[in-house]
């Protein structure tokens, strides 16, 4: 029976996702099966994990979840009835090289999903995040406010957003109980929205065969199966970014104005995932205003996502959100003072990104990227985009362990810098399709 309380609960997200994916895609812009599944569960689980934070002010218990199920079939049902606006089409697959690639995918998925299920959660997965998780369930599906003061919960960082916790519990109000076994399953749906998006960006991108093998490799980054496993937020972080960067790789080689108002709406979700999402959302602002400099398409990207995160700022404000000093004070002061740790920080992110044992060979790729574009790369804009989209979100992350306050910090930068480098190792995959599928019309041109 909670097997079928289960199925019914993700089938609703699902819903709820589709019918926003197609509402909010661009108007007559036809999405590719994977990428439609993709953003479902990237808008369902959005739209869940909202719906039940915000109509938790006023409903509890099966009041609460009944309303959400209900808002989650009207949107299906909007989506539905504007499904003229956009379609979906398949990828096309040419011969059995494709075919093989889509089953090979599918048993990965099923690997990721048996592993997720077979392994016990991670440190912040089960302390953090399913805590957290539990602690709604159990007061009826709202976050009690006393959480957020002072408490004897501050280990679990009451001022992280609530994404994956209310996720979680809405499959915790559907079974009725708290069933660690069947939420385990929820990370692999992430896994899944990260190679679909890596199929269907290369061929939006013109590398369609390409983006299978890069979808195939991501199974073959050891650091991103075992996040995905460890029950965490990097790894639902990491898609929202990868379909955001999408849009934003599009836009470039395309100039579809519409995708930047798009990658905007996607971009939202970032903050309200994890606080880094925050750092990330920086990043595609810069990169989209460098883009729209003089059409000025960047506020369109950019209002979504500052609207979100100073409400946000404003509930923390109101809950007396209770914050571990896990920062010193960010000033120029502080930075002076600590610039001596930027030679160490550096050190340890090159010593990260060539530990080939969690991450094979994912961070070469930039390097390549970087060769193409010094080499006259054709599609150059497109790939200094793309590199911009790694560089700054990994400087950005680096300069925050100048104002850490744990001490040593490079304790620190050990506990977490391997998670912050997931959340962009999607969009390195995505650009390995990019060049090698030029790379091969470049020899094909010199033959």
């Amino acid at each position: 029976m909670e097997g079928v309380l289960f199925a019914i609960a993700l089938v609703l997200m699902l819903v709820a996702g589709a019918g926003a994916t197609v509402l909010l895609a661009p108007f007559g812009r036809r999405l590719h099966l994977t990428e439609a599944v993709s953003l479902s569960i990237l808008f369902g689980a959005g739209f869940i994990s909202l719906s039940l934070f915000l109509c938790g002010f006023v409903a509890g218990g099966r009041q609460l979840l009944f309303a959400v199920a209900a808002g989650a079939i009207a949107l299906g049902m909007t989506g539905w009835r504007g499904r003229h606006r956009t379609g979906i089409a398949r990828l096309e697959q040419t011969g059995w090289i494709d075919r093989i690639g889509a089953v090979v995918i599918a048993l990965q998925c099923l690997v990721v999903a048996w592993a997720s299920v077979r392994l016990a959660l991670g440190y912040d997965g089960l302390f953090i995040w399913e805590f957290k998780a539990q602690l709604v369930h159990r007061s009826g599906g709202r976050m009690p406010v006393e959480y957020f003061g002072e408490s004897p919960w501050q280990f679990t960082h009451p001022n992280y957003p609530l994404f994956l916790p209310f996720v979680e519990s809405w499959f915790y109000g559907w079974m009725g109980r708290v069933e660690q076994g069947w939420v385990k399953l929820v990370s692999p749906l992430f896994y899944f929205a990260v190679v679909g998006l890596l199929v269907s960006g290369g061929a939006r991108l013109g590398a369609r065969r390409w983006g299978i093998a890069a979808a195939m490799l991501f199974f073959f980054i050891p650091w991103a199966v075992l996040r995905t496993t460890a029950g965490e937020a990097d790894l639902p972080l990491a898609a929202v970014y990868l379909a955001a960067a999408l849009y934003l790789l599009e836009y470039a080689k395309t100039g579809d104005g519409r995708l930047p108002a798009a990658a905007g709406v996607i971009s939202a979700l970032l903050p309200w995932v994890k606080r880094d999402g925050m750092v990330l959302w920086a990043c595609l602002l810069i990169a989209v205003m460098l883009l729209t400099v003089v059409r000025r398409e960047w506020r369109r990207f950019a209002l979504p996502g500052a609207v979100w995160l100073v409400c946000w700022g404003v509930f923390l404000s109101l809950v007396k959100a209770n914050e571990q000093p896990v920062f010193l004070p960010v000033s120029p002061g502080t930075a002076a003072a600590n610039i001596d740790r930027a030679p160490i920080i550096a050190r340890a992110i090159f010593d990260e990104m060539t530990n080939w044992r969690s991450w094979s060979l994912v961070w070469v790729l930039p390097v390549l990227g970087l060769v193409q574009v010094i080499a006259g790369a054709r599609q150059r804009r497109l790939t200094l985009l793309w590199l911009l989209l790694i560089v700054a979100p990994v400087t950005l992350y680096g300069s925050i362990y100048i104002f850490s306050a744990w001490e040593p910090f490079t304790g620190h930068i050990g506990s977490s810098l391997g998670r912050l480098l997931l959340h962009v190792a999607p969009v390195a995959l995505l650009g390995a399709a990019i060049l090698f599928r030029e790379g091969r019309e470049t020899t094909e041109q010199t033959k």
